[in-house]
């Protein structure tokens, strides 16, 4: 028995070690990189490719938000009720219920950390009342900071199919 363990140990590994696979260096679909001084595009790559503008509204709404709370109309202990339309919103989401109540310090939080459409639509329709209402008043705010061809955004990324981030940037 002691010559069989130590044969056990003493044999050498058959199994061959795999090399863990290597992620990939660039995982960003799509980049720009401009001078805000004379709008010249300095690096590119997808830019001009169609898709889903669901980071570009959410951080609009994060804008559009502080700006609302920098000019005394709201404030981040504000506390919101979560109506019924956001209950279960598509996509990413901190599982919002009805009624539930928050601050918008933290539907702030959950849009910023965790991409929460539920958080937007919230936030859209304590703000504006509705959720087209908002999307205009963050259309015009994004004017108003110096988008060049702004679109009508609506707030949810499944809502606007196929378009580049370049017209909302450049002159």
């Amino acid at each position: 028995m002691f010559l069989l363990i130590c044969w056990l140990l003493a044999k050498p590994a058959t199994h061959k070690s795999k090399k863990a696979p290597q992620p990939h260096c660039n995982a960003v679909t799509q980049s720009l990189v401009l001078d805000v001084d004379t709008g010249d595009i300095l690096q590119s790559s997808g830019a001009q490719t169609s898709m889903w503008p669901s980071s570009m509204t959410k951080i609009l709404t994060v804008l559009y938000t502080y700006e609302l709370i920098k000019q005394g109309k709201l404030s981040l202990d504000e506390i919101v009720t979560v109506p019924r339309e956001a209950y279960q919103t598509e996509g990413s989401s901190m599982f919002l219920e009805v009624g539930q109540r928050l601050t918008i310090r933290e539907l702030l939080d959950g849009i910023i950390i965790v991409s929460a459409n539920d958080a937007c639509k919230t936030l859209a329709i304590h703000i504006c009342g509705s959720e087209e209402a908002f999307a205009k008043a963050m259309t015009d705010f994004a004017k108003s900071i110096g988008t060049k061809k702004p679109i009508l955004l609506m707030l949810l990324a499944y809502q606007i199919q196929n378009i580049t981030q370049l017209p909302m940037i450049l002159p």
